[in-house]
């Protein structure tokens, strides 16, 4: 269960006596922060304003140790300026003192627009403008004013009406992080990787037919991109999970702890398609679903992965038949707490084919639920009405609790 608290008061511990080299601006307390997540120093003197501009702070990430973090030397401010994300606090016990916390900034990644017929990508939770503390963390407040911070969810990715007509669908946004990965113009196309958590982008898929899915975006610190064949971003807080090869019928890889999960490859007829990688626990957007192919089993177009939390489901592949039956689009995955789910995805009907049975996979849940896949026929060109769901705000201060 998660929670999320106006402000956090907690039990002070013991301050180690390292001191880190003085912060007197925002490449000062980065450099400072590296040093704390690498154990060389336990405290951070903020010696001026602090004023930052279009540049997130790096993740405090060092389990079972005690930071503080304290003004000095007179009223001290760190700004964000609107542009930037302030502090967030991924493991270790951390005192903040005699400071304040202004105008910091935390925005969920968007979901990834889809080629068409697949599902889009729900966009992530935004969270914690001035302060995120994660679960198994603590932070303590003494006179720290807390003003002006904000949070802003994610779009949903967009569904597209032109170009191919048989695709994978799109990763979902990563947790005040990275945006999910989009689709290509391609034809039967791989799903895209998701979002890290306050990380780097998912792959996108370039215009490829029969592709490879793309790997998830990096987590955390010194985040990298998904590759667009199927590596996974590499980040100091979770690897993005690998695309699964074209025609494997294997999933996507899962991310790791705030890694974007992996998108699943594209299949060939007569197989059966397997469902996007899941997003790692902390905020990790869902990978999308490879396209399935035309003579492929019922339901041959698997789910979206599902985001971690609060990131965004990655959407369902495109699901096309030469014959009526029962076949479904793959369904989008269920975002994290307060993501929007991925969209679902379509089902083409090629030629003079009956459309029979087929609907469109479901949305994603939890969170703004995200567009069902719709039926076409596709005579001269596919038509996709796709849309994914947009993710909700926490502002100022986000606390998760431990389940």
């Amino acid at each position: 269960m998660f929670g999320f608290l106006a402000a956090a008061v907690l039990p002070l511990e013991a301050v180690h006596a390292g001191n880190c080299a003085p912060a007197i601006d925002g490449a000062s307390l980065a450099a400072a922060i590296g040093q704390v997540n690498a154990g060389t120093c336990d405290t951070i003197e903020i010696t001026g304003n602090i004023t930052l501009s279009n540049q997130d702070l790096p993740v405090i990430d060092r389990n079972g140790a005690t930071i503080t973090i304290r003004g000095s030397g007179g009223s001290r401010t760190v700004d964000g300026t609107g542009t930037s994300r302030l502090f967030t606090v991924a493991g270790g016990n951390v005192t903040m003192q005699n400071f304040n916390i202004s105008n910091g900034v935390a925005k969920g990644g968007d979901g990834g627009d889809d080629g068409a017929g697949a599902g889009a990508g729900g966009g992530a939770l935004g969270a914690g403008g001035g302060v995120f503390v994660a679960a198994g963390a603590s932070v303590t407040l003494r006179d720290v004013d807390l003003s002006g911070n904000a949070a802003q969810g994610g779009k949903g990715g967009d569904a597209a009406l032109t170009g191919g007509f048989f695709s994978g669908g799109a990763g979902g946004g990563g947790l005040n992080g990275g945006n999910g990965g989009s689709g290509s113009a391609a034809n039967k196309d791989g799903g895209k990787g998701g979002g890290g958590g306050f990380g780097a982008d998912g792959g996108d898929v370039t215009s490829v037919v029969n592709s490879h899915g793309a790997g998830g975006g990096g987590g955390g610190n010194n985040a990298q991109s998904g590759g667009t064949s199927g590596l996974g971003g590499a980040g100091d807080s979770g690897h993005g999970g690998s695309g699964s090869a074209q025609d494997s019928g294997t999933a996507g890889g899962a991310g790791t702890n705030m890694g974007g999960g992996g998108g699943s490859g594209a299949i060939n007829t007569n197989s059966v398609g397997a469902h996007g990688g899941d997003g790692g626990a902390l905020g990790g957007g869902g990978g999308g679903s490879g396209a399935a192919g035309a003579n492929s089993p019922v339901s041959g177009a698997d789910r979206g992965g599902h985001g971690g939390f609060g990131g965004g489901g990655g959407g369902g592949g495109t699901n096309i038949e030469n014959s009526p039956g029962s076949h479904s689009g793959g369904a989008g995955g269920m975002g994290g707490f307060g993501a929007g789910g991925g969209g679902g995805g379509s089902v083409l009907t090629y030629g003079a084919a009956s459309p029979g049975n087929s609907d469109g996979g479901a949305g994603g849940l939890l969170g703004g639920h995200g567009g069902d896949g719709a039926h076409t026929r596709r005579v001269l060109q596919a038509v996709a009405a796709v849309a994914a769901a947009p993710a909700p705000v926490v502002r100022s201060l986000c606390k998760m609790a431990a389940p």
